[in-house]
């Protein structure tokens, strides 16, 4: 049996407040059942998506980093979170050993930030 949760917004709020205090004293697992709940509830918000996917990367689950980084790039149209999901794919690659991908993903995520100007 599935049950829908709904929580009121400053719920919500307090989720994501618990969420970065946990990522600033870099406790990612905790951090990571945090944010999970958060994708769960709010499957749009892109600072959610943002903060998974760095949690990710310190967690050193690259692959599960730049999957977010792709849905990051699918949903959202702001320039701003194509360059953040960029520079986290950049980051992956780079940890992954592949670094022509990395470059590449910097390149376009340097671009962006020049087009953006």
């Amino acid at each position: 049996m599935t049950r829908h949760v709904t929580l009121a917004p400053e719920e919500l709020e307090f989720l994501q407040i618990v969420g970065y205090v946990l990522m600033s004293f870099r406790k990612w697992e905790k951090a990571a059942l945090i944010y999970d709940l958060l994708q769960n509830l709010m499957p749009e918000d892109i600072k959610v998506a943002k903060a998974r996917a760095l949690i990710a990367i310190n967690m050193e689950r690259y692959e599960r980093a730049l999957e977010i980084a792709d849905i990051i790039l699918e949903k959202s149209s702001s320039m701003l979170d194509h360059k953040d999901a960029l520079i986290i794919k950049t980051r992956a690659f780079w940890a992954l050993g592949q670094r022509e991908k990395a470059r590449e993903c910097f390149s376009k995520a340097i671009s962006l930030k020049e087009k953006a100007h």
